[in-house]
């Protein structure tokens, strides 16, 4: 959302320009202009529609339990009513310890690294589940292209109008053919937003209090990638993750007072 921001602010003051500085024909500055308020509404739109993905998540209310033995990442409620990503293996048989909890008279969920058995309030408050997803392997890595601009940083390198539209593969001119690309570009994202496949994250790195019940409570880090989508929709919201550490921290001071 913030990206979006600033990207309306440039275009605000890009319209200012062309209505009192035009680079050419009053004629075409109101075709730039209307080509620029198109873009404006779209941007606009992307930030007024939000749709939710599941990211891979099976919900455990609508299609049940795994059916095969396996390591599962799941989404469970704590103790706290907080939504927890963890990974936990699903087994079946009878634990040395004895102590398994079956969830469907057959299969228990374990420790993925211990192997101890999960508690049964625990192994009850799985909420979602996917399996564990294959581990990097280098030789299936694509060659990286290079990402290319649809605009230029340069003020008209080809003329007011451009050549051709074959420059948008190159160094684009702030013409007719950039416009055109631009709202084909966003029209992409639109779609794809429509069909509940894009998501805008709000920053990189999240902070979080770990520990909370006890008395060396303090602020951690981590990859806004390891959350699930329903944790990133909370980020700044919800008081379990936040997109700057100075909140989490205050958040922390808060919690200790009371």
């Amino acid at each position: 959302m913030q990206v979006l921001e600033k990207i309306l602010k440039e275009i605000e003051l890009e319209k200012k320009r062309l209505v009192f500085y035009p680079d050419c024909s009053s004629a075409f500055s109101a075709v730039q202009i209307r080509t620029i308020e198109k873009i404006e509404q779209i941007i606009c739109k992307y930030m007024s529609i939000r749709k939710h993905m599941n990211d891979g998540w099976i919900p455990v209310e609508k299609y049940g339990l795994p059916k095969e033995e396996g390591i599962y990442d799941l989404t469970i409620i704590n103790g706290y009513g907080e939504y927890v990503s963890v990974r936990w293996e699903f087994l079946s048989g009878v634990h040395l310890s004895g102590q398994q909890h079956y969830v469907d008279g057959v299969h228990y969920w374990a420790d993925n690294y211990k192997g101890d058995p999960i508690n049964e309030f625990l192994s009850e408050r799985v909420i979602a589940w996917r399996k564990k997803p294959e581990p990097y392997r280098p030789e299936r890595v694509e060659q990286v292209t290079e990402h290319k601009r649809l605009t230029t940083k340069e003020k008209y390198p080809h003329g007011a109008e451009g050549v051709s539209k074959d420059k948008l593969t190159g160094k684009y001119c702030r013409g007719v053919f950039e416009a055109t690309a631009c709202v084909e570009k966003l029209a992409e994202y639109e779609t794809a937003e429509e069909e509940g496949r894009l998501v805008v994250l709000p920053c990189d790195t999240v902070y979080f209090i770990w520990n909370k019940s006890s008395g060396i409570s303090h602020v951690r880090e981590k990859s806004i990638l390891d959350l699930s989508l329903r944790e990133i929709l909370g980020i700044d919201k919800d008081g379990r993750y936040w997109s700057a550490k100075e909140e989490a921290e205050k958040a922390l001071k808060e919690m200790k007072i009371k």
